[in-house]
């Protein structure tokens, strides 16, 4: 009884000190990121989260989290996705409670990567060695890497949520791999993979690079619990070539076929200013350059966008060959010494398994330091034990001791200072891409991007030094990124109200792009305003062709048809419009005008209705309506909803509204606007002894529910 009492103590100090540990971290990690929290939206954010109808969750029902799941009609890192809707849904646009999540999760990483590393370090194969240090290794390894510098683009820019959520789940599925393995109940066992397939699952569904969990299973199981022998590498040949073929099977179910066509790979590979081999060549050196920033994180050396020279072959520039090389000899050395040290190679061949996904044949940016993240979780393994075995080495020397003992704190000052100065830059944009411009000069990207900030907040002379500077830029993101920069020239122009400057730079963007669809729906802005619809819709067309899946482009070609007097088709685009956003105020006001024109006043009041939730002070549906009303006979309900829309007046000149009823091109005869205007005038003066006339079939366009892309 003595000694199970005596035990159950042990456990339970056992725990205590996890406890303790894991609580410490947590608030030491909080503390770095403690100036995050009203860091701006950035760069990829906007195209993802902002941008993007289907992640502004506004109802928790089903069809509306079902979208969440899928963009550009296919599976896209469904659960990542869904927690930032959700984010969405709570806090709308503030930044804060995203910053929140994001914390949250580098933290639960942090925790769950300690746990992992003292679980492996526990394993019978390892326990003699390293059972009595299992906490001060897991516990430098893990802070070494939860304060890395580095790790700021994937926790404080909001949409790389994606790679932190991927990365603690897969980290989970491993910790929890390990405590099935180690399991003596059955029940446990079967408890604890399940679990495991579970986090895997969502790791995947985080995001597409954490397929490579089962190949880090199978390495773990042959490295660390098993072990290294002829007999276990002849067992366990089939069940590698099986695993390798997971991660192929979990980015079909994921992608589609279509990922590992050599044609659509190649279609992407258009777009970029290099080729699959020159990607290929270039990325060994970019691994090593990851590398160097994990160990050797300078503030000047970390960025959003680094300039990287591409490799034209094996010795242009002769750094290609030697990288291969490097990274050749170092897996080498791994798998010889796999035997005499499996922690050490396991570590590291897990650096650069993990990097295999971002790194090779898929047709993605060259570089960000976002893609670290994951595949750097145990390469400060090493390092942890040999400063700890140092410490135990020189346990009888108290200086050498103090010496050892002030590398990792220091390290850990150094790094978690840096950190904290790093994350001032990811401030705003402003801040942002100053700092890449000042990093990268001769990119095309900072500088475009930096020049938008400073349109956005009336700094003109400076906007357009850096869009000079970015059309004589280096494009290394894409093929035609200058059209980006003639875009932004042409948006800055439409919003000083410069029309025609505004459509010379759009179309040189045009030029270089004419399937962007962004440029396209502005272009129709411009030409609607300029009186010419039919040109005007055929550049919605193109927006929707390019785009289908946005509802403003499908909107705004409702809108211009309209105009045109082309009804059916009009209600065609709006009710594309809703099919990819039910909640689109403006498609829905757009269908019942149309159901008014045509005499179905019933569908129309459902529609008006419909739309007056998302605006319920909207003057152009409270007038509409009341028109509706009164041709019903119907003036007490009329009468309402005018007192409603003379309230309006606290926020516009109501008499500068009425007059606004003309037609856009100023026509008296318009029949529709100046037969409403007398409706208005009567309804405000109590005048309602006269019933209305019947409403007039002529289309109106409605041009302030025309949007333009900013």
């Amino acid at each position: 009884m003595r000694i199970f009492e005596l035990n159950k103590s042990l456990y339970l100090s056992d725990c205590r000190r996890t406890v303790f540990i894991c609580i410490s971290a947590f608030i030491l990690i909080l503390l770095t990121y403690s100036n995050t929290f009203q860091a701006s939206w950035h760069f990829d954010d906007k195209p993802n989260i902002l941008n993007r109808e289907a992640m502004q969750l506004t109802e928790l029902s089903f069809s509306n989290i079902e979208k969440t799941f899928y963009h550009k009609g296919q599976i896209y890192r469904p659960f990542s996705c869904l927690s930032l809707a959700l984010n969405y849904y709570i806090g709308r646009t503030d930044v804060t409670g995203y910053h929140l999540v994001n914390t949250s999760i580098h933290c639960l990483a942090s925790i769950f990567l300690y746990l992992l590393i003292y679980q492996i370090l526990n394993l019978p194969t390892l326990a003699g060695r390293y059972e009595k240090t299992a906490h001060s290794i897991a516990l430098v390894a893990a802070l070494l890497w939860a304060i890395n510098p580095v790790q700021t683009q994937a926790v404080t820019y909001i949409v790389q949520r994606m790679a932190s959520m991927a990365a603690l789940f897969y980290i989970m599925a491993m910790y929890l791999y390990i405590k099935g393995r180690i399991a003596e109940n059955a029940y446990k066992k079967f408890f604890f993979f399940l679990l495991c397939l579970s986090a895997a699952i969502l790791a995947i569904g985080s995001k597409e690079n954490a397929a490579m969990i089962p190949i880090s299973l199978f390495l773990l199981e042959l490295f660390l619990i098993q072990g290294i022998s002829n007999v276990n590498l002849r067992s366990s040949l089939l069940i590698l070539i099986a695993l390798i073929l997971l991660p192929l099977l979990a980015v079909l179910l994921l992608r589609g076929p279509s990922t590992f066509d050599p044609s659509y790979l190649s279609a992407f590979y258009e777009a970029k200013p290099f080729s699959m081999s020159e990607r290929l060549l270039t990325e060994p050196r970019i691994i090593l350059f990851y590398l160097s920033l994990l160990f050797y994180p300078m503030p000047e050396r970390l960025s959003i966008s680094h300039d990287i020279s591409l490799s034209q072959g094996l010795f242009d520039p002769a750094t290609t060959i030697i990288s291969i090389a490097a990274i050749g000899l170092i897996i080498l050395a791994c798998l010889i010494s796999a035997r005499r040290l499996p922690l050490t190679s396991y570590c590291v061949i897990f650096f650069f398994l993990n990097h295999l996904m971002e790194s090779t044949v898929f047709p993605l940016e060259l570089v960000f330091e976002h893609r670290n993240y994951l595949p750097s979780m145990l390469l400060f393994v090493p390092l942890a034990v040999l400063i700890i075995e140092g410490l135990l080495f020189f346990e009888k020397k108290i200086y050498m001791q103090v010496i050892i003992a002030s590398f990792p704190a220091l390290l850990l000052i150094g790094y978690g200072h840096s950190t904290y100065i790093r994350n001032f830059v990811w401030q705003s944009e402003g801040t942002l891409w100053k700092d890449a411009a000042i990093k990268a000069p001769k990119l095309a990207r900072p500088h475009n991007n930096l020049g938008k900030f400073y349109f956005e907040n009336g700094l003109f002379e400076k906007a357009f030094m850096e869009h000079q500077k970015a059309l004589s830029g280096k494009c290394l993101h894409r093929k035609n990124e200058h059209h980006l920069t003639y875009y932004n020239l042409g948006l800055e122009y439409q919003r000083r109200g410069d029309l025609d400057l505004a459509l010379k730079y759009y179309r040189i963007s045009e030029n270089i792009r004419p399937d962007y669809a962004k440029l396209q729906n502005n272009i129709g802005t411009i030409l609607l305003e300029k009186g010419q619809p039919e040109e005007a819709a055929k550049a919605f067309r193109k927006a929707v062709n390019s785009h289908p899946t946005n509802s403003i482009y499908s909107k705004n070609l409702g809108f211009v048809l309209l105009e045109s007097g082309l009804i059916k088709k009009a209600s065609g685009s709006f009710l594309q419009a809703l099919e990819v956003n039910p909640h689109d105020q403006a498609a829905l006001k757009g269908l019942g005008y149309i159901n008014r024109l045509i005499g179905n006043l019933g569908t129309s009041l459902i529609q008006f209705k419909k739309a007056l939730r998302y605006d319920p002070i909207d003057p152009t549906i409270l007038l509409y309506m009341a028109e509706i009303f009164l041709a019903k006979n119907d003036s007490a309900t009329a009468r309402s909803l005018i007192n409603e829309f003379t309230k309006t007046g606290n926020k516009i000149d109501l008499n500068e509204y009425i007059d606004g009823l003309i037609s856009p091109k100023g026509k008296e005869d318009d029949y529709d606007a100046v037969y409403r205007k007398k409706v208005v005038l009567k309804l405000l003066s109590n005048e309602f002894n006269e019933k209305a006339s019947d409403l007039s079939r002529r289309a109106k366009h409605v041009l302030s529910s025309l949007e333009y892309m900013k």
